[in-house]
């Protein structure tokens, strides 16, 4: 009897011990249906004594089994609450290293984009910049040239005036000449006939003379003038020209300054458009780590509502085991103690069969 009862909690540590607990539930049923019959077919007559005792005994080996079941159930449940606790830790940890995980690499990116960006704007403000000082250094070739162009104008002008004064104080000079002249001939005639003659012939021969030479040298002089007037214009032609290809240039770096700080501007609101959205970025992060963090929150209350119902469904149970052994040692052959007990084992059987809400979540 003590090596049958020693040997029950190994049976029941098998997987979940229904097949032998329902074998010794029909053993006991049939012993107990009529003593007849169990002294018929153990071929003997059994005395009242035995046959109480043999009870007894069968029903010592159903609480013993029924108590196997229960620490059976309780082991059970402590290492499906330790597992859970594990599960939860482990997916606590991972998701939090998850999650920084993706953090870090999301700022990392926006870090090197950011980088990437700001190389971009020193490069055009380093462009802007070298196109500022062609600029200035165009405007002060251009002022350069304007103030050439206006001295070389002054002196042209002085010269225009320098060549009209020598011709008028030619025409002067020429016109007192003939004066003089015309006055020389009226006296030479007074004076006499034969030297008026003669006079006028010198006369004529002195003015061709002098308007031969001064015609010559009028000639080569306007000659002069005209020919510096030429390369005078031909220089100023050319510094036309060279100011009209540095307005043009002028022109087209004010365009690409125009378009540099176009591309400045659209660079920066990239920036600032790339900074905002980073930003939304972590917020949702953040967002999505508390949305994790809550139901990590409502996983572990929801282990520790099933926990608190399931201790006091086992404490429950524990009273009825103990109503059950004061009514069984009272009245231990009423066919209701029976069903009860019976009833009471099929429900830890049903309460052991049943899986966690944790176990389902983790799944």
């Amino acid at each position: 009897m003590a090596d049958g009862t020693s040997s029950k909690p190994s049976e029941v540590n098998s997987p979940r011990g229904s097949s032998r607990s329902s074998q010794q539930g029909n053993k006991v049923h049939w012993l107990l249906q009529d003593r007849e019959v169990v002294e018929r077919l153990g071929g003997r007559f059994v005395s009242e004594e035995d046959l109480v005792r043999e009870r007894e005994c069968w029903i010592k080996r159903c609480l013993c089994e029924v108590r196997s079941l229960e620490k059976a159930t309780m082991q059970m449940i402590k290492q499906v609450e330790d597992s859970i606790r594990v599960h939860i830790g482990e997916a606590t940890n991972q998701l939090q290293s998850e999650v920084a995980m993706r953090f870090l690499q999301q700022t990392e990116a926006e870090r090197t984009e950011h980088v990437a960006a700001l190389a971009e704007l020193q490069r055009g403000l380093g462009m802007h910049r070298s196109l500022q000082n062609q600029v200035t250094a165009a405007q002060a070739a251009i002022a350069d040239l304007r103030s050439e162009l206006n001295a070389e104008r002054e002196r042209q002008e002085l010269q225009a005036d320098s060549t009209k004064t020598m011709l008028s104080d030619f025409r002067h000079d020429l016109s007192a000449l003939q004066v003089n002249q015309i006055q020389d001939l009226k006296d030479q005639a007074l004076r006499s006939s034969s030297d008026v003659s003669r006079g006028i012939q010198e006369v004529h021969a002195a003015l061709a003379a002098s308007q031969t030479s001064l015609k010559a040298d009028m000639h080569q002089e306007v000659e002069a003038i005209r020919s510096e007037l030429e390369r005078e214009r031909a220089a100023l032609d050319g510094h036309v020209t060279n100011m009209k290809n540095l307005e043009d240039t002028g022109r087209a770096l004010s365009d690409r300054i125009e378009v540099t700080e176009r591309m400045f501007l659209e660079s920066k609101q990239d920036a600032v458009s790339a900074t905002m959205l980073l930003r939304g970025r972590i917020e949702a992060v953040v967002d999505e780590r508390d949305e994790q963090l809550s139901q990590t929150a409502t996983l572990q209350r929801i282990l520790v509502e099933d926990q608190s119902r399931r201790a006091v469904e086992v404490r429950a149970l524990l009273t009825r085991l103990e109503g059950l052994e004061q009514r069984l040692a009272a009245s231990a052959s009423t066919a209701p103690a029976r069903a009860e007990l019976e009833a009471l084992a099929a429900r830890l059987e049903r309460l052991e069969q049943r899986p966690l809400p944790g176990d389902e979540a983790f799944e």
